[in-house]
């Protein structure tokens, strides 16, 4: 979690894109129900047996609570 432009994605791809899943809810803006879908990816990517990063803003935590 962390502010705009602040690297998260960077350093997931520099260090982490070998090991983990990547869930951002960038990459899918026109999906009505954001948060359903992310918690979506992320069980399916435990439930394989992947290690997940969630890269998100979240500068309120009412929005980063999910």
């Amino acid at each position: 979690m962390g502010l705009q432009a602040s690297g998260k994605s960077t350093f997931y791809r520099e260090r982490l894109a070998g090991t983990h899943a990547h869930v951002s809810k960038d990459l899918f803006r026109h999906n009505k129900d954001r948060n359903r879908r992310q918690a979506q990816l992320v069980r399916e990517a435990l439930r394989s047996g992947r290690s997940v990063v969630v890269d998100n803003t979240n500068p309120r935590r009412r929005t980063g609570r999910p």
